[in-house]
């Protein structure tokens, strides 16, 4: 039975997170847009990038280098794979390549063991490997519906279930998922793609409330970024449409890796690139199902498929 008692305690609780709601506001524009901590630095980091032959992984490797971290590069595709090795070390930079299926659990821990004994213990794990297919949802074959779920989210489990125990004891660490926007305003034509990047949301919120929780309070940070369509290989000839192109822009695999970079460096937990991606989604939590059917059409967000469309590496 409930007391008075109890009704007072819960009510003077919710008045205290009221109050912490508001100190939270308060904090974030004091430090994001008055006095902003100093980004850290990645010199020296070991920074594991998982799809980095292509697009998007490549970038982010690039990038990496450049801010003077220890790249290491995972791609199922050797010879892409070796050609970013060459670049990054031409210019200067230190990068171990792996050719490793990620969504295979033995390959993953067979060389996440090698990385281990190799190069050292990897402090920022970038889980960025995925596959999409722009296709009706039952025009997309069984196996490609197979497939995208092991590379873009059963890959996440296995990479992170072989570096976050390492993690965890040495109390601190860094983990960063490349999602989607699609996770937040899923469109046609991407409906496996869509539920796999709406799976990959899902597991992290769920993981981050597990380390809060974690006995030894590991300091963890966590980021992840939801780029909305952006201008890779996996588009291969399908055709992305948006009515607010000015504001809603196809974006370049170097945006997607510069905004993650910069999140990276001051431990920001969501980055939408563009940030308009963020506030439109937001939008469509807070009004009636048929609003957003209306906004949807009114914005004119998705893609169409190409005539021919292979599965590829970001």
């Amino acid at each position: 039975m409930v007391t008075y008692k109890q009704i007072l305690l819960d009510f003077v609780e919710f008045l205290y997170l009221v109050a912490h709601i508001l100190y939270c506001y308060c904090d974030y524009i004091l430090t994001h847009y008055f006095l902003p901590k100093e980004p850290k630095s990645l010199k020296g980091a070991i920074v594991l990038v998982t799809g980095s032959g292509r697009g998007i992984g490549r970038e982010i490797c690039l990038q990496l280098a450049e801010c003077g971290a220890i790249v290491v590069g995972w791609s199922k595709s050797a010879e892409p794979n070796e050609a970013l090795r060459k670049e990054i070390l031409k210019r200067g930079g230190v990068i171990h390549c792996y050719t490793v299926d990620v969504s295979n659990r033995i390959q993953v821990e067979e060389t996440a063991a090698l990385v281990k004994k190799q190069v050292g213990d990897v402090s920022i794990v970038i889980n960025n490997a995925g596959l999409m297919r722009v296709q009706s949802f039952l025009d997309t074959s069984p196996e490609d519906i197979e497939s995208l779920f092991q590379v873009n989210v059963f890959s996440n489990f296995w990479v992170l279930r072989a570096f976050l125990p390492e993690m965890i004891q040495r109390g601190e660490g860094h983990l960063v998922t490349v999602c989607s926007a699609s996770a937040l305003l899923p469109t046609r034509n991407l409906v496996p793609y869509s539920s796999t990047k709406h799976a990959v949301h899902g597991y992290i919120e769920a993981l981050r409330d597990e380390l809060r929780h974690h006995p030894k309070k590991p300091n963890i940070k966590m980021t992840t970024t939801f780029p909305f369509y952006c201008n890779t290989t996996m588009l291969d000839g399908a055709i992305p449409n948006t009515r607010l192109s000015y504001l809603i822009p196809v974006v370049t695999p170097e945006d997607v890796a510069a905004s993650l970079i910069k999140g990276i460096r001051e431990e920001t937990e969501y980055i939408y690139t563009p940030v308009l991606m963020g506030w439109l989604a937001m939008f469509s939590w807070l009004v009636p199902p048929k609003s957003i059917i209306a906004w949807s059409e009114y914005v004119k967000c998705h893609i169409d498929p190409a005539i021919a469309n292979n599965q590829k590496d970001k």
